[in-house]
């Protein structure tokens, strides 16, 4: 897995992406970030791959965590190969991608002894955009990455900085820790708990201070009442 540095808010992110297996580098690639803090994370599988995403506002999410993949994560590109079937026209036809720098030499794959036998070549890899992409569309170009042609399958991944609090009774764990993914406590944004010290004084605060309005045995089972007592006549 290879990591690109974190994009600050309105930044891009910007690499070049080896496609493996010999099959070229696609370069100057741009992204706009989706989240406002995250990283865009590079993976290579070998195929077949599953992978458990679904669409979610526009996007491709990972929907549970596994192979280095936690959800949440973004599906922003993968590489896949330009002749691909299309499942809506019912037949195989080139579709979107970016195409790779080609390496200098012979192709990779290239059999045959000149004149005597036709040269045959593997299939052309590209990078596969899916943002705003249909659905479908990208579940095309994602099973076109079968064993019989390729290897593995290179996917980039963004994914939201993000802060985590200490599971209930795990005392010490530092706040932003990603070493207990269980916990109940929910992922946030980084900055959310900026005021946590001054919240939790309040509390404490607070719980003493009722401490100190607790009704007196003798008064014990009766509700709150807020009229003062009458001073004696």
């Amino acid at each position: 897995m290879m990591t690109t540095p974190s994009a600050d808010s309105g930044l891009h992110f910007e690499l070049a992406v080896d496609l493996g297996e010999g099959s070229g580098v696609v370069k100057e690639v741009t992204f706009e970030t989706y989240f406002s803090s995250s990283q865009l994370l590079t993976f290579r599988f070998g195929v077949p791959f599953e992978l458990e995403a679904e669409p979610c506002q526009g996007v491709i999410k990972v929907v549970s965590s596994g192979n280095g993949l936690l959800e949440g994560d973004v599906l922003r590109a993968f590489s896949t190969f330009q002749m691909r079937y299309d499942s809506q026209r019912k037949e195989y036809r080139y579709g979107s991608g970016i195409s790779p720098a080609r390496p200098a030499g012979p192709a990779p794959g290239r059999t045959g002894m000149g004149m005597i036998n036709p040269i045959q070549e593997m299939p052309s890899k590209c990078l596969f955009i899916a943002d705003g992409q249909p659905h479908q569309q990208v579940i095309d170009a994602l099973l076109a990455n079968t064993a019989d042609k390729a290897g593995e399958i290179v996917m980039l991944f963004e994914r939201e900085t993000r802060s985590f609090l200490p599971a209930a009774g795990a005392a010490g764990a530092p706040q932003g820790s990603m070493a207990d993914r269980s916990s109940a406590e929910p992922p946030h944004r980084l900055g959310e708990h900026a005021t946590l010290e001054p919240l939790s004084m309040l509390l404490d605060e607070a719980l003493a201070s009722s401490q100190a309005r607790k009704p007196r045995s003798a008064d014990a089972g009766r509700g709150p009442s807020r009229r003062g007592r009458q001073p004696p006549r």
